[in-house]
């Protein structure tokens, strides 16, 4: 199985640059690759990587990655500006992730349909994308999964 990843972007405005930003359902943390804030303290940008308690983070394909730190950023997503706390990874498959913990401190609701993504209690509305480079996710092993009969003691039950 193979799944384009990069239509469930929006773009965000980054230390004055417009970045597409990937919305991870599967995401428990937002997560920044570090050549990307490399490319931000380089051009004077004073971001401090901080300690983390988390030490090590796994991705979608089973592959574990070393947490470098965090680091929290303010970018801008139409006029609202946010701040958010990024865990920073040496190689990640996208350079910036919007993960569980954005979307559910910055209230965020996702309409598939029509590719539109809402936040801060429906005050900002962004059409999802195509990014200017995205990946592609891949499955490593094959794994079937068997339907499990649900008992009819649990089955249509209202509350």
């Amino acid at each position: 199985m193979a799944t384009c990843i990069s239509r469930n972007t929006i773009r965000v405005n980054l230390y004055g640059r417009n970045k597409a930003a990937l919305i991870d359902t599967g995401a428990s943390v937002s997560c920044l690759r570090k050549s990307e804030l490399d490319e931000y303290v380089s051009k004077g940008a004073k971001i401090k990587i901080t300690p983390c308690d988390i030490k090590n983070v796994v991705g979608v394909g089973g592959e574990k990655h070393e947490v470098l730190g965090k680091v929290v950023l303010s970018f801008y997503i139409e006029k609202l500006k946010v701040d958010q706390s990024f865990i920073v990874l040496e190689s990640l498959h996208h350079p910036i992730i919007l993960g569980l913990d954005f979307m559910s401190a910055k209230q965020v609701h996702i309409d598939f349909h029509r590719q539109l993504l809402t936040l801060a209690d429906d005050l900002v509305s962004v059409y999802m994308m195509f990014a200017e480079s995205g990946g592609t996710v891949r499955s490593l092993k094959s794994e079937v999964f068997v339907p499990v009969k649900v008992p009819e003691s649990c089955a249509n039950k209202s509350s």
